[in-house]
């Protein structure tokens, strides 16, 4: 019939009309040999892999096997997997591979770290978003721009917050004075001073009502109206009522919460689990967490109970040192240091001038002046004869003498002679130590990988590749390979 492709046109069109994802799949179904079989795979691809993450192309991948552009999702794959770092090279900014190899080129103004296979780079003043290809994504069209999280980002264009997805098109409209970051599927955005919570389709479903509003986290988001604060449920019902000066975001269940000026923890329904009696509440390690009351600390359990009644002497920042492990933490009493148990009993007396929490299953201790370590059950592992420490790590601990630091081993051996002014904790492998204001690597046996000129060393998200800054020009080395990986003309 010549009218054929007219029908398989209007096929297609009343199929798909509503763009839900199954519509594509039933219409690939029903119709495999349609002309816009390509077309209709395409837009499902889209639909179902928008956030573009490696794991949701495995999904995909394993979902529709017989998708007909294998060869070309795997290598978008690969290509995502890529990890891309930013540089710059002659005052522009490109994106450098892991084998110092120019993966983008250098012609942006400022750029961000690639996420979901998307990054925001700026070019003439403006932010849009390129591919691991450096392939423009999304245009340059907004003042500001966010990384990718859960297939949306947050831009900015004339002072007004919206948010997009991987095709650049506005599902949130950029029309709010704030926006924050989609959490259980909602995002509080504030419109003329009152907040109110929109989906990441765009609809406001929960009305400006709020005179502030929070992030959702484990179904519930902290919200303020007339200086009172309470928590709501993705329903935008009350699911705890507005009765609190503070509070914080719930963490495992339960939330601190603020009456007055004492804290107490409450549940998901709102019942007190402690009421609110203390000054802090620190955090809960093995079932117990630390409390402070009139400079006094003691441990409640998750129940409330009070296992160890406030009779510790500390402060609000000793809270979180104060982290129970296999049993066993650091307490004070007026000025001495010991060990207690999660009864409160003494493991090792209150003799200490200072003990550090406890790493690598041991406390730095200091006695009599000097700095040593004992284990858990407060037993003497390594003498104390050392003036300043920074604790065990990867088998090696920073320590202090003359004046300098060096390093020693689990067995207390010297193994750097102590001859820097500052040192870090030896990671992968290797340590950034200083020296006259200047940083360099060492390697866990003394080797310098790097000498001691930089102005600034910092440790990428890649483990053993570091950012180095000297002279306003920066380089990759590659600590592993003990190679420079990439730097800039005059560094």
């Amino acid at each position: 019939s010549p009218h054929r492709r007219t029908a398989e046109n209007r096929v297609y069109e009343l199929s798909t009309a509503s763009g839900q994802l199954t519509d594509y799949e039933a219409f690939i179904t029903a119709n495999p040999t349609s002309p816009h079989i390509n077309e209709a795979w395409r837009k499902l691809f889209a639909l179902a892999a928008e956030d573009l993450r490696p794991e949701t192309l495995a999904d995909f991948m394993l979902t529709y096997p017989d998708y007909p552009f294998m060869e070309e999702l795997k290598a978008d794959m690969d290509l995502l997997s890529r990890r891309l770092f930013p540089a710059k090279k002659g005052g522009l900014w490109g994106f450098i591979d892991r084998q110092g190899r120019e993966a983008v080129a250098f012609r942006y103004q400022q750029v961000a770290e690639f996420s979901e296979g998307l990054a925001a780079t700026q070019l003439n003043g403006r932010w849009g978003f390129i591919d691991k290809r450096g392939k423009l994504a999304i245009a340059t069209d907004f003042d500001e721009a966010d990384m990718f999280r859960n297939g949306l980002a947050i831009v900015a264009r004339a002072e007004k917050f919206g948010a997009i997805n991987a095709r650049g098109e506005a599902v949130v409209p950029i029309r709010y004075d704030e926006l924050l970051d989609f959490e259980n599927g909602l995002a509080a955005f504030s419109s003329d001073g009152q907040f109110g919570y929109v989906d990441a389709r765009g609809q406001e479903v929960l009305p400006t009502k709020f005179d502030d509003a929070w992030t959702f986290t484990e179904g519930l988001a902290a919200v303020e109206r007339d200086g009172l604060m309470g928590y709501i449920n993705t329903k935008g019902d009350l699911a705890v009522p507005f009765k609190f000066e503070e509070v914080e975001a719930f963490k495992d269940s339960v939330a601190r919460v603020v009456i007055g000026s004492t804290i107490g923890l409450i549940d998901r329904n709102g019942n007190f689990i402690i009421p609110c009696q203390y000054d802090r509440i620190g955090p809960f390690s093995e079932g117990l967490a630390p409390v402070l009351l009139d400079e006094r600390i003691g441990f409640v359990n998750r129940q409330g109970k009070e296992i160890i009644s406030p009779k510790f002497d500390g402060r609000a920042d000793d809270l979180v040192k104060m982290q129970m492990f296999k049993g066993r933490t650091m307490a004070r009493k007026k000025k001495l240091f010991g060990i207690i148990d999660t009864l409160g009993n003494e493991v090792q007396p209150f003799r200490y001038e200072h003990i550090d929490p406890i790493r690598d299953e041991r406390y730095a201790a200091k006695l009599k002046g000097k700095f040593g370590f004992i284990n858990a059950n407060g037993i003497e592992v390594i003498p104390f004869r050392f003036e300043d420490t920074k604790g065990f790590h990867n088998g090696f601990a920073a320590v202090k003498e003359g004046g300098l630091w060096g390093y020693i081993n689990d067995a207390g051996e010297t193994v750097i002679a102590p001859q820097f002014s500052s040192a870090t904790d030896f990671e992968h492998g290797t340590a950034i130590v200083g020296r006259d204001g200047f940083l360099g690597i060492i390697a866990t046996n003394g080797e310098q990988l790097l000498p001691l000129v930089m102005d600034d060393i910092v440790r990428t998200a890649d483990g053993s590749l570091v950012l180095l800054k000297k002279m306003g020009k920066m380089a990759y080395y590659d600590s592993s390979a003990k190679k420079y990986l990439w730097s800039e003309e005059g560094f």
